[in-house]
């Protein structure tokens, strides 16, 4: 089970003119994923052992968020989509970003991020999502929280 936490500013090493360094993490398993009417999702025995994992960090003005994602044991699937959502836990809630589709597992990339978007991540209420074309609404979900 995940924990909502806001995420944290941490400072830079001494000497560096980046003050304030954002970093994100999620892990996601199948328990996390909701329905699109916000209903518990019971996960097939075939994604049981399916995982994911973004970190992210968010560059000193706000603009972009670097990315790195990993999964596994998602079964058989033509295509992985990761995206972040919004929305309060147990909630499907609207896509904010999408990182990549088609995914890879451990890919990296950065997104521009719109204004307001920042706060928005920091606010506890952002899920990481991995959909396949198997599972359209997510084969594994997880909370974003600062580290």
């Amino acid at each position: 089970m995940l924990i909502a936490s806001a995420a944290l500013l941490v400072p830079a090493p001494a000497g560096s003119s980046d003050t304030k360094r954002v970093e994100f993490v999620a892990r996601m398993t199948p328990k996390e994923v909701v329905t699109p009417a916000n209903k518990a999702w019971t996960a097939p025995a075939s994604l049981k052992q399916a995982q994911g994992n973004l970190t992210a960090k968010v560059s000193t003005d706000g603009r972009r968020l670097s990315w790195k994602i990993s999964y596994s044991n998602l079964g058989p699937t033509a295509l992985v989509i990761a995206d972040i959502h919004f929305g309060k836990s147990g909630q499907f809630g609207p896509i904010l970003v999408r990182l990549c589709g088609p995914c890879k597992p451990r890919q990296s990339g950065v997104k521009t991020l719109k204004a307001g978007m920042l706060a928005t991540l920091k606010s506890g209420n952002t899920w990481a999502t991995l959909i396949t074309n198997r599972y359209p609404n997510g084969a594994v979900r997880g909370q974003i929280h600062g580290r």
